[in-house]
């Protein structure tokens, strides 16, 4: 009971009818080999008291989750982090909770692309960004900024429609309506040493 137990051979099997516990109390549990196979006909729990670790020991290696409805619940944190991280789903995919964030590194950043795919036979998909609404108070802003930086000409935000074989895509900037309507404001940004920004129309 306090040494090592093994299985060993060209081919060795564990059959259970009903249930199958692999457990150390102090120590790990290895399931090892060139290809290593858990295959569960109806459902399968990989539970840990306070990590779970999926990893491979092969830096360019890679951990594939593949299932027709693949669930990941939580009442702590998700965190995925690799060199690179894919997400990808043929028909719909959901990223939910109280607060979502998606940010590139801290230490270099780099590109953040929100993109719906380019289509060669039919229509591309259309990309919402929004907030929902609320039945018992105000209902979340939509904040677009660029962030501040040290070179001589800050960063810029860009809003382009697309172009068309025909006439081109149209820019909409439209206030929300009410007993009152909403106002459409544009200007300049302020200058600390000089003059203020132009806004070209």
């Amino acid at each position: 009971a306090d040494g090592i137990a093994t299985l060993s051979g060209a081919s060795t099997s564990v059959n259970a009818e009903q249930d199958l516990n692999l457990s150390a109390r102090q120590g790990k549990v290895y399931i090892a080999g060139s290809r290593s196979f858990v295959d569960i006909s109806t459902e399968m729990s990989i539970v840990g008291d306070s990590v779970l670790s999926l990893q491979t020991l092969n830096p360019e290696g890679s951990i594939e989750l593949k299932s027709g409805k693949l669930n990941i619940d939580t009442p702590s944190a998700i965190k995925l982090d690799g060199e690179d991280v894919s997400l990808k789903s043929k028909h719909h995919l959901s990223l939910s909770g109280a607060s979502v964030l998606m940010r590139t590194s801290e230490d270099a950043s780099g590109t953040l692309d929100i993109t719906t795919g380019a289509s060669s036979v039919s229509e591309s998909g259309s990309l919402n960004l929004g907030t929902g609404s609320s039945s018992t108070g105000a209902a979340g802003s939509v904040a677009v900024t660029a962030g501040s930086g040290v070179s001589e000409v800050g960063a810029g935000v860009s809003v382009t429609a697309g172009g068309g074989s025909a006439v081109g895509g149209v820019v909409s900037l439209t206030s929300g309506s009410g007993p009152v309507g909403g106002d459409v404001k544009v200007s300049g940004g302020a200058g600390s040493s000089g003059a203020g920004g132009s806004v070209f129309l």
